[in-house]
């Protein structure tokens, strides 16, 4: 096991271009906060970057790890590209780009890779905006623009990935309506630890092993839990926010049935000192968050790492915590706030 530092709101080399974006990943759910709760994280993210041509068209270029081949180049599949394409018709902009993503989440991991894109290819765009006309295009704007390119992905609109990834933090977000949503003060100082094997979950495909109806009184106890929980949350309880947090019975059980070794991370996680640990939105990533002052990240994460390699699967783990920032312009020169450590399984 290896510990080292990575930025990634660091510019690839040789990529020409006029405005440019990091969007960060996000958690979602955290228990009982199905479609609802997002936290944006620090240190992972995707960059785009955009070559304004003046002229129509546009085209996808990607760069990253080697499973970056998976990742769509079509203008209207690739979520970066989507956001783009409706921003600048929203703004009322003509004018073509050579879109390049450089990606930092994993596909299909569950930490919102394709929100991260999303949120990334909005914010450039409207940066493009203000550099071509001299308005500036209002947030309501960006967030269409991005939810329109997580759609593409996950077949649906949902917010609980992209708001948080736009305005940073804990965002508490309308099912139905997200831009509608409030950004929470909570887990700002926790700890937060990422188990992140070398499989994939895609949102549709985990959507569809929910069931299509659930009894009344099962939807007033989890509207019970998240209220519990946030409650919790905001008084520094972090017993009982973990509690909550771990009592969801609504969706992730059906999601964690799927999940390999999940029980054993969950027990690790708590033993080493961990106050809460779950499914990131549809899985496979679990994380485990810390309360501030307590256990040390890396332990915990150490821990989850160690309860996974009975099952021979390949895993690594990140520790890091709540990115406050949100998605912002890498076109200036505050690129150095994302460092975290990066615990590599050998």
């Amino acid at each position: 096991m290896e510990s080292q530092i990575v930025d990634s709101i660091v510019m690839p080399e040789n990529t020409p271009y006029d405005v440019a974006a990091w969007g960060p990943a996000s958690l979602s759910n955290l228990g009982p906060g199905f479609d609802v709760l997002g936290l944006a994280i620090q240190g992972l993210g995707d960059i785009v970057s955009l070559r304004l041509l003046g002229e129509s068209g546009f085209s996808v270029r990607v760069t990253g790890p080697e499973w970056i081949d998976d990742v769509p180049t079509n203008e209207e599949l690739n979520t970066a590209a989507v956001a783009v394409r409706r921003l600048f018709r929203n703004a009322g902009v003509e004018t073509g780009a050579e879109i390049t993503i450089h990606k930092g989440v994993p596909l299909g991991s569950g930490i919102g890779g394709s929100a991260a894109s999303a949120a990334a290819g909005a914010f450039a765009a409207a940066e493009a905006v203000r550099l071509l006309t001299g308005e500036e295009p209002d947030f309501d704007t960006i967030v269409q623009a991005a939810l329109a390119g997580e759609r593409i992905a996950s077949g649906a609109i949902h917010g609980d990935n992209v708001v948080p990834s736009l305005v940073g933090g804990l965002c508490l977000v309308d099912p139905t309506n997200p831009i509608e949503y409030q950004r929470l003060g909570f887990l700002g100082e926790c700890g937060v630890i990422l188990l992140l094997p070398e499989a994939r979950v895609l949102t549709k495909t985990a959507r569809a092993i929910l069931p299509d109806t659930v009894r009344l009184s099962s939807t007033a106890s989890q509207a019970h839990r998240l209220a519990s929980m946030l409650i919790a949350l905001g008084e520094d309880d972090w017993t009982q926010a973990g509690k909550a947090m771990m009592s969801d019975d609504l969706v992730e059980p059906y999601r964690a049935a799927h999940v390999v070794g999940y029980e054993t991370v969950r027990a690790a996680a708590i033993e080493a000192g961990a106050f809460a640990c779950g499914l990131s939105g549809s899985g496979p990533a679990m994380f485990a968050l810390t309360a501030p002052g307590s256990a040390s990240t890396i332990d915990v994460g150490q821990a989850m790492l160690e309860s996974m390699r009975k099952y021979n699967k390949p895993a690594r783990i990140v520790c890091t915590r709540a990115d406050l920032r949100g998605t912002r312009s890498v076109t200036s020169d505050d690129q150095g706030d994302a460092i975290l450590d990066d615990l590599e399984g050998k």
